[in-house]
């Protein structure tokens, strides 16, 4: 049997100059117990680590980067994986990509999802405990920083490519658990698609899958017996939002702890936590903030299983960010002599990464289908699933 922990997005934005060891344990101290008391521990590094190495790539959205010393976050809480495949990790070129899987060698943290070239990233990291072994297969969406044929970067998802790898990975482990970096950032809910994607990947014969990326926490599901975690929210990510913390579920989050048995199906405990506003102390709920937090994963977990209450809640989520993305479909000549231009920039991403366009598809869709009606009134729904139940703060 494994016990493993999955913990959601880490970024040192705010504190690279102030994030090492000490810091991190002080920051950690309420989550160490759950972490000591698994066999192995992932997370998600989703800055690229450089000193002198890498540039800025041309890309829309924003611009992550860590320093060398904050690494010490990864073995203050005693993470034996990191994550690679994300929206960032080539935000400073391959050079920076290359970078921080160096940095991460050297301090003995394995990971998956980037490498020198597409082959390499889509490797799974093997960690062994008790006699077992675990294989971590780490991937992402299209947006920018992929890996190529010959260049390095993130693990891009394919889905022929993906169930190869979780084939070839039981011929190595005794289990198989992918984590997928994807969706749209800040909905309560997956999307119709994303939660497609997610069963299909346990159909392709992953053991247990679990999601990041959304920035706030999402549900779950058993999906034919096997658990599916849809998003855990950030572990360490400060915002420069000034909006209140039960506002803003960007403060919120949870560690998933897997149980794998070769006699059973896996399974799952939540464990919810709240970080400050100064991204320095995270908070683990406990007693009755930690029930009303799990009655409310458990709440947002349900219209996952109604397909078509669930697809009127995309169409609130279409409503809210829809317009934004609408305004971003134009074209200049300039794009043909300035790759660089932000709204060409900003339209490749449309287009590429799979959330945004199944958001972009639908919101247009609903514009010829005559239901922004209904979108704005489950906008309000979705609005409304956005503010958390507590603030340990």
């Amino acid at each position: 049997m494994l016990n493993v922990t999955v913990s959601g997005d880490v970024c040192a934005r705010g504190h690279e100059d102030t994030l090492n060891y000490a810091a991190a344990r002080a920051l950690l101290a309420d989550m160490l117990p759950v972490l000591e008391s698994a066999d192995v521990r992932i997370v998600n590094w989703e800055n690229p680590t450089t000193d002198t190495e890498g540039f800025p790539i041309s890309k829309s959205g924003a611009m992550l980067h860590s320093k060398p010393q904050n690494v010490e976050f990864l073995k203050a809480g005693g993470f034996d994986v990191a994550l690679q495949a994300n929206n960032h990790t080539g935000d400073y070129g391959p050079d920076g990509t290359m970078a921080t899987i160096r940095y991460l060698d050297e301090i003995g943290v394995k990971h998956a999802g980037a490498g020198a070239n597409l082959k390499e990233a889509r490797l799974p990291a093997y960690v062994q405990a008790n006699g077992e072994t675990l294989a971590v297969i780490s991937a992402c969406e299209y947006e920018f920083g992929i890996a190529g044929r010959d260049i390095p970067g993130a693990a891009g998802y394919d889905a022929r490519e993906m169930r190869k790898t979780i084939t070839d990975a039981h011929q190595k482990a005794d289990y198989v658990l992918v984590v997928f970096h994807g969706g749209n950032e800040r909905n309560p809910l997956p999307s119709p698609r994303c939660a497609a994607r997610y069963r299909d990947i346990i159909d392709m014969g992953a053991d247990a899958l679990v999601g990041m990326h959304s920035h706030c926490p999402q549900g779950y599901e058993v999906y034919n017996g096997k658990p599916i975690i849809y998003g855990l929210g950030n572990f360490m990510f400060h915002t420069l939002s000034d909006s209140t913390l039960q506002d803003n579920p960007w403060h919120y989050g949870y560690t998933v702890k897997l149980k794998f048995c070769k006699d059973s199906n896996a399974e799952f405990e939540l464990y919810p936590y709240q970080f400050n506003k100064e991204t320095s102390v995270l908070r683990l709920m406990k007693g009755r903030d930690r029930e009303k937090m799990l009655t409310y994963l458990a709440a947002i977990s349900e219209p996952i299983q109604d397909e078509i209450e669930h697809e009127k809640l995309f169409y609130g989520w279409c409503m809210i960010g829809g317009p934004g993305y609408a305004k971003a479909l134009r074209y200049s000549d300039d794009y043909l002599v300035n790759p660089e231009n932000e709204q060409l920039l900003a339209a490749r991403n449309l287009f590429t990464c799979e959330a945004h366009n199944e958001l972009l598809t639908v919101y247009l869709r609903m514009m010829v289908e005559g239901t922004l009606t209904l979108g704005a009134e489950y906008e309000q729904k979705v609005r409304q699933l956005q503010i958390m139940p507590v603030n340990v703060w």
